[in-house]
Protein backbone atom coordinates (compact mmCIF):
# COMPACT_ATOMS: atom_id res chain seq x y z
CA UNK A 1 0.00 0.00 0.00
CA UNK A 2 3.07 2.23 0.73
CA UNK A 3 4.25 1.81 -2.37
CA UNK A 4 1.80 2.27 -4.75
CA UNK A 5 -0.92 3.98 -2.81
CA UNK A 6 1.49 6.60 -0.60
CA UNK A 7 -1.17 9.24 0.33
CA UNK A 8 -3.96 6.10 1.42
CA UNK A 9 -1.27 4.89 3.27
CA UNK A 10 -0.63 8.18 4.90
CA UNK A 11 -4.34 8.14 6.00
CA UNK A 12 -4.85 4.90 7.23
CA UNK A 13 -1.73 4.95 9.70
CA UNK A 14 -2.74 8.32 11.15
CA UNK A 15 -6.08 6.64 11.45
CA UNK A 16 -4.25 3.89 13.24
CA UNK A 17 -2.73 6.40 15.35
CA UNK A 18 -6.02 7.25 17.29
CA UNK A 19 -6.90 3.40 18.28
CA UNK A 20 -7.99 3.17 22.18
CA UNK A 21 -5.11 2.58 24.68
CA UNK A 22 -2.43 3.70 22.36
CA UNK A 23 -2.43 0.22 21.00
CA UNK A 24 -1.12 -0.65 17.52
CA UNK A 25 -3.38 -2.91 14.93
CA UNK A 26 -1.71 -5.96 14.29
CA UNK A 27 -2.44 -5.30 10.46
CA UNK A 28 -1.05 -1.60 9.96
CA UNK A 29 -2.19 -0.05 7.93
CA UNK A 30 -5.16 -0.98 8.02
CA UNK A 31 -7.16 -0.68 11.10
CA UNK A 32 -9.11 -3.97 10.75
CA UNK A 33 -8.96 -7.35 9.56
CA UNK A 34 -12.21 -9.69 8.14
CA UNK A 35 -11.21 -13.10 7.26
CA UNK A 36 -13.88 -14.99 5.25
CA UNK A 37 -14.06 -18.62 4.59
CA UNK A 38 -16.22 -20.09 1.43
CA UNK A 39 -18.49 -16.96 1.46
CA UNK A 40 -20.61 -15.77 -1.38
CA UNK A 41 -21.49 -12.01 -0.81
CA UNK A 42 -24.19 -9.71 -2.70
CA UNK A 43 -22.85 -6.78 -4.50
CA UNK A 44 -21.92 -4.11 -1.70
CA UNK A 45 -20.16 -0.92 -1.10
CA UNK A 46 -18.21 -0.26 2.54
CA UNK A 47 -19.60 2.80 2.68
CA UNK A 48 -18.01 3.00 6.38
CA UNK A 49 -14.31 2.41 4.92
CA UNK A 50 -11.98 4.49 4.44
CA UNK A 51 -9.09 4.54 2.65
CA UNK A 52 -8.57 1.27 0.16
CA UNK A 53 -9.60 -2.55 0.95
CA UNK A 54 -6.92 -5.14 0.66
CA UNK A 55 -8.11 -8.23 -0.35
CA UNK A 56 -6.04 -11.57 0.10
CA UNK A 57 -6.77 -14.55 -1.22
CA UNK A 58 -5.04 -17.97 -0.93
CA UNK A 59 -5.93 -21.92 -1.53
CA UNK A 60 -6.88 -23.82 -4.07
CA UNK A 61 -9.68 -22.91 -5.31
CA UNK A 62 -12.35 -23.18 -8.65
CA UNK A 63 -14.39 -20.39 -8.00
CA UNK A 64 -15.40 -17.27 -5.95
CA UNK A 65 -13.80 -14.98 -8.57
CA UNK A 66 -14.18 -11.20 -6.84
CA UNK A 67 -15.90 -9.03 -9.40
CA UNK A 68 -16.08 -4.70 -9.76
CA UNK A 69 -19.37 -4.05 -10.73
CA UNK A 70 -18.55 -0.43 -11.93
CA UNK A 71 -15.55 -1.29 -14.10
CA UNK A 72 -16.99 -4.41 -15.45
CA UNK A 73 -14.02 -7.03 -13.92
CA UNK A 74 -13.88 -10.34 -12.54
CA UNK A 75 -11.05 -11.17 -10.73
CA UNK A 76 -9.94 -14.62 -10.45
CA UNK A 77 -8.49 -14.97 -6.52
CA UNK A 78 -6.92 -17.65 -5.88
CA UNK A 79 -3.43 -19.11 -4.61
CA UNK A 80 -2.22 -15.92 -3.11
CA UNK A 81 -3.53 -13.18 -4.89
CA UNK A 82 -3.89 -9.53 -3.78
CA UNK A 83 -6.33 -6.75 -4.72
CA UNK A 84 -6.43 -2.85 -3.65
CA UNK A 85 -9.85 -1.11 -4.48
CA UNK A 86 -11.86 1.60 -2.99
CA UNK A 87 -14.47 -0.81 -1.47
CA UNK A 88 -16.77 2.04 -0.39
CA UNK A 89 -16.77 3.66 -4.21
CA UNK A 90 -17.09 0.50 -6.20
CA UNK A 91 -19.82 -2.38 -5.79
CA UNK A 92 -18.26 -5.48 -5.37
CA UNK A 93 -19.46 -9.06 -4.69
CA UNK A 94 -17.42 -12.60 -4.96
CA UNK A 95 -19.01 -16.08 -6.76
CA UNK A 96 -20.19 -18.71 -5.06
CA UNK A 97 -17.50 -21.59 -4.40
Amino acid sequence: IQRFFPEDFKQLSEYCELLPLDDMSPVHPMSSLVLNLDVATNGHRDGKDVGVCVVVAWGRCKRGELCVKEIGVVIRTCLVASVIFCSDFLTHFNLHF
